[in-house]
């Protein structure tokens, strides 16, 4: 799970925020696991879609779907989502829950991604890291911002 949430973030320049559940479970606000679609077919897919419903940058929540492609490598968002959705018990609720049905929340994606990485691991840095090296000014780099 933890990976399938990292190498979500990572490709889709997400904010934490956006694909953890860090208050009670609304199906409006948090991601579940139908905003999540394959294409062209579930079976061997060139990329997903992503529904965010809400966001830090998108004040009246009118929501934005993102797309990531496949990379054919082992570090690969599609594979890692795939493997997670096909251990996640298939009920309802947030997209990231423990097996215990406990959701993923910042913190904890935070604290079990310093568990995986030794030293001082910090999100941000990662982010900013992406938008200079595509030369982005970084306040372009907030998802679906059209207000401003």
């Amino acid at each position: 799970m933890v990976w399938a949430a990292m190498t979500l973030a990572f490709f889709g320049f997400l904010r934490l925020g956006e694909l953890t559940c860090n208050s009670k479970f609304s199906p409006e606000i948090h991601l579940a696991s139908g905003d999540v679609r394959f294409f062209p077919h579930q079976g061997n897919p060139d990329f997903m879609k992503l529904s965010i419903k809400a966001s830090k940058t998108d004040p009246f929540r009118s929501g934005h779907t993102i797309t990531i492609g496949k990379t054919g490598l082992p570090l690969c968002p599609i594979l890692a989502m795939q493997k997670y959705l096909q251990a996640r018990d298939t009920s309802s609720g947030p997209l990231f829950i423990y097996f215990s049905g406990t959701p993923l929340t910042k913190t904890a994606l935070v604290s079990e991604t310093r568990a995986y990485c030794p030293g001082q691991v910090s999100i941000l840095p990662i982010t900013l890291g992406i938008v200079t090296e595509l030369g982005l000014p970084q306040q372009q780099h907030q998802l679906g911002s059209p207000h401003g």
